[in-house]
């Protein structure tokens, strides 16, 4: 059986996300007035969201409390 052929430009490994309409609509609006595929405005949300997460300048309340 062949191995299917990576397309070019994409590394790492695909992940799939369901947003409500509100937030794909603002994706879609985002992408289309910067002319980018909805993918990358993502991707560049998530590079921002860990760097800040990362460096402590962000902090989610995600109800963590061990109880």
């Amino acid at each position: 059986m062949a191995k299917k052929a990576k397309k070019k430009g994409r590394t790492g490994k695909p992940l799939q996300v369901y947003f409500p309409d509100e937030q794909r609509d603002q994706l879609r609006k985002i992408a289309k007035e910067r002319r980018i595929p909805e993918s990358e405005v993502v991707r560049a949300a998530v590079e921002v969201f860990v760097s800040r997460m990362s460096s402590g300048q962000l902090e989610l309340g995600l109800n963590t409390k061990e109880e």
